[in-house]
């Protein structure tokens, strides 16, 4: 679908709308994903925000007598793993009805002069957008929320997690202990900590450096941890950055993209990041995949792949199968049901791995280390014929689920739908093995023979892996 185009007016008057509607304690979710869409693809629906963000701390600080608490932080939206521009601050922008309407009706007034110029006037700084559980180190700057935050000053913590709007569109999550510091409108300095960075087409150039490498941003969303005088760890999620590093024993040029990660160590070199953890790493769902993040059903994941061939990296997402879950770390598809009787039960909640959809091209197996007894589901595309290790050692349980493919690549965006049997393009079938005691398990390869061609011009997909607790034979009738 394509958004419609709005005059300067109208476009105002939709962005405040869908921020009002967001704001409520139950969100509509296609008010939520409407709004982010629209951040993500007008630059003007992003200042209008931004300025109204401003505006909001500006009434909250002057009417504080009368001004309700802000909501605590972003922790109860929605934030969707297909976004590229997360709706940022919604929590704290609440404020007296008197307020939005001087706010508003003053936007209403501007007859004579477009409102999109006369918002262009207003200056804008970065932003304490959010403190969860902040304790800052000693003698620190201590910040409220909505703080300015200015060239040269850092956020130096000992626990919890503070959220970083910068006037260009980036924000940055900081997790402590933590030591950031704002070095110039385009660049930042983590000594050490985790960091995670959403970064909009206006960042791009956009540099984040550490003792060990430098990190410029080229539309994106990505990871950093950092522990001083050892290594720095970098994980892409979505876009792409380029990394270069003078540390170790061989200099590091190197671009990263979407599913790729590196370890730089401060003496050796840098080795493939095999696989990303939400208690291990700081992902752009954060805070909310925190709490699904642990699996404790899959200790390990690998492959028969060497560093020197590649930085992708399996993402290990505990009790998180659900519908429009993510599939894979390198494209932004999602699991769905394929009717309105939803994802087949079984599967539901189960822990899972997004997995490498380039890999369809390549020769490669995986192996899963299983910490206890599980239940191990393969879903596998339909369109590919079964391969023998498949047939050998796994079940098909006659269940199908559906894949929801958000092509961002093509010149008119696809959004993803919401929900089961909405907008599915493709079917995989899923097949189980029961596995009756901790082990590891090797998933062999789609196919026999590597091809040499772009991935993105091969239609089938990598297959997925769901392992869930042991099913009692006696329950299995349920499914």
């Amino acid at each position: 679908m394509t958004e419609p185009i709005y005059n300067n007016e109208e476009l105002v008057a939709e962005v405040l709308r869908l921020t009002l509607r967001c704001q409520e304690s139950n969100p509509i979710e296609d008010d939520c994903a409407r709004l982010s869409v629209l951040l993500a693809e007008n630059p003007q629906a992003r200042r209008i925000y931004l300025l109204s963000c401003k505006d909001t701390a500006t009434l909250i600080n002057c009417n504080s007598a009368l001004a309700p608490e802000p909501a605590p932080s972003l922790t109860r939206f929605i934030k969707s793993s297909t976004n590229t521009i997360i709706v940022l601050a919604l929590a704290a922008c609440v404020v007296v009805a008197a307020g939005w309407t001087l706010f508003w009706s003053d936007w209403q007034q501007q007859d004579d002069s477009p409102v999109i110029a006369e918002l262009e006037q207003a200056e804008l700084v970065g932003r304490i957008v959010s403190l969860a559980n902040v304790q800052w180190a000693e003698d620190a700057t201590e910040f409220r929320e909505w703080s300015r935050f200015a060239v040269g000053e850092a956020i130096r913590i000992e626990a919890g997690v503070v959220e970083l709007m910068l006037e260009n569109s980036t924000e940055i999550v900081l997790e402590g202990p933590a030591d950031f510091q704002l070095m110039s409108p385009d660049k930042a300095m983590l000594n050490h900590g985790k960091l995670v960075a959403r970064c909009g087409p206006e960042a791009v150039g956009f540099e984040v450096d550490s003792p060990d490498v430098k990190i410029v941003d080229q539309g994106t969303e990505f990871g950093v941890s950092v522990k001083q005088g050892m290594h720095t760890d970098v994980v892409v999620y979505d876009g792409k950055v380029d990394l270069s590093s003078r540390a170790g024993v061989t200099p590091l040029e190197r671009r990263l993209t979407a599913g790729e990660a590196l370890h730089v160590p401060r003496q050796g070199n840098s080795v493939r990041i095999t696989e990303i953890r939400g208690d291990q790493y700081l992902t752009p769902q954060y805070p909310l995949d925190r709490g699904i993040g642990r699996s404790e059903l899959i200790l390990s994941v690998g492959d028969n792949l060497h560093s020197s061939e590649t930085a992708k990296y399996y993402r290990v997402i505990g009790r998180g199968f659900r519908e429009d879950c993510p599939a894979y770390v390198d494209r932004s598809y999602q699991w769905n049901g394929v009717d309105e009787a939803g994802i087949p039960p079984g599967l539901l909640g189960g822990d899972y791995v997004m997995t490498f959809n380039d890999d369809k091209i390549r020769k490669v197996e995986i192996e899963l280390e299983l910490a206890k007894p599980a239940t191990l589901y393969v879903l596998f595309d339909d369109r590919i014929p079964t391969p023998e290790w498949l047939k050998k050692d796994f079940v098909n349980t006659g269940w199908d689920i559906g894949m929801d493919e958000v092509n961002i690549d093509r010149e008119v965006k696809i959004l993803s739908g919401v929900g089961p049997a909405r907008s599915i393009d493709r079917v995989f079938s899923v097949w189980r093995q029961d596995i009756s005691i901790a082990s590891t398990i090797t998933l062999g390869t789609i196919r026999q023979q590597q091809l040499e061609v772009n991935p993105h011009g091969v239609l089938e997909s990598m297959y997925g892996v769901v392992v869930t607790d042991l099913i009692d034979p006696q329950l299995e009738a349920i499914y």
